[in-house]
């Protein structure tokens, strides 16, 4: 992990929806993520594990019940609503659905250029200059910034989302399964323009997706959700190849492969049972209902991150790296993990 501040830094985050008894039911628990500046860091997990929720408490358009949200050097958790309006100009998102973000009652201009509105003192004449070449930039023409939303296919529905979110150039990407409505033949188009504006514009970017096969090109490291917390966080490569916790290495054994001899001759690691409900989790593991290889005290104790083969990995069967710089139990060294 560098050393440097991280653009991103969030620890201890717990989001939660509704009332019970007074209080809201936490679906996000206690998460630690870390995102350097120009970093591509994936969020993967199925369905329910909350991924989404977790962004959207990073992006507070959920509310943090516990937990800090460090961004650029302050807590976005503190800061008033006009602060947060003001700061959220470096930190934008797309969203999943390009048919529902898009207010079909504003032309495209109107729609790409309204943070330019918001947040510069841009004339008209200027937000549209900028809007056109932000436009051209997604592969879109000068004419499209005069239609309306129901004009256009998903994919290039995606395309004017991507134009809006970089129009101010954030430091922080927010990509919440920005491809997953899409069919494969667009989904591969818009992550290579999404991936080649990344790399461009030298922006970091949280990239949340249930889909493994979009991440190995896109994403420096990735972490892994289940129920609301991060069992496995570490480089992608290394993720990939040594996956060490065991609800990653079934859901790495679940992705397809391009050749179908090694496709059939591989090992699966088949998951029993459902994900249990995020409100009312089990005790100990959260995983310990589903997981192959539970042992007794996967049901009673929480396992803390533990640094092995290079990630990070909460799980008690996991062997920590003898040489690993810092106790992921201990208060003071948590502060540099991911």
């Amino acid at each position: 992990m560098s050393t440097s501040q991280p653009l991103l830094q969030v620890r201890g985050l717990t989001v939660g929806y509704g009332r019970r008894l007074g209080r809201s039911s936490p679906v996000v628990r206690g998460i630690d993520l870390d995102v350097q500046r120009g970093e591509v860091l994936a969020i993967v997990g199925e369905s329910g594990s909350g991924k989404s929720t977790a962004v959207r408490g990073i992006a507070q358009l959920l509310p943090a019940t516990a937990g800090t949200v460090r961004f650029d050097g302050q807590d976005l958790t503190s800061l008033s609503r006009r602060e947060l309006r003001a700061k959220r100009r470096d930190l934008q998102m797309i969203f999943q659905d390009p048919y529902s973000s898009l207010d079909p009652a504003m032309r495209i201009l109107d729609s790409v250029g309204e943070p330019l509105r918001v947040h510069t003192s841009m004339d008209a004449r200027e937000r549209r200059t900028t809007v056109v070449e932000m436009l051209q930039a997604v592969g879109l023409r000068e004419e499209h910034a005069d239609r309306y939303p129901q004009e256009f296919s998903g994919g290039q529905r995606q395309r004017i989302a991507i134009a809006r979110a970089l129009i101010l150039r954030p430091q922080l990407l927010i990509a919440d399964e920005a491809v997953s409505a899409l069919d494969v033949s667009t989904q591969n188009q818009v992550l290579r323009l999404l991936e080649d504006l990344i790399a461009e514009l030298g922006i970091a970017c949280l990239f949340i997706t249930h889909d493994l096969g979009v991440v190995r090109d896109i994403a420096d490291r990735v972490a892994v959700m289940y129920l609301g917390t991060v069992v496995e966080v570490g480089p992608t490569d290394e993720v990939f190849a040594r996956p060490q916790h065991p609800y990653t290495q079934a859901l790495l054994s679940a992705a397809l492969i391009a050749d179908p001899v090694v496709q059939r001759q591989r090992r699966r690691t088949k998951l029993e049972g459902d994900l249990p409900d995020p409100t009312n989790p089990p005790a100990g593991c959260l995983f310990h209902t589903r997981c192959p290889l539970v042992v007794d005290r996967c049901r009673t104790e929480v396992p803390l991150q533990r640094r092995s083969g290079g990630a990070d990995v909460a799980c008690h069967l996991v062997e920590p790296d003898p040489d690993a710089d810092h106790d992921p139990a201990d208060p003071e060294t948590q502060e540099t993990s991911a």
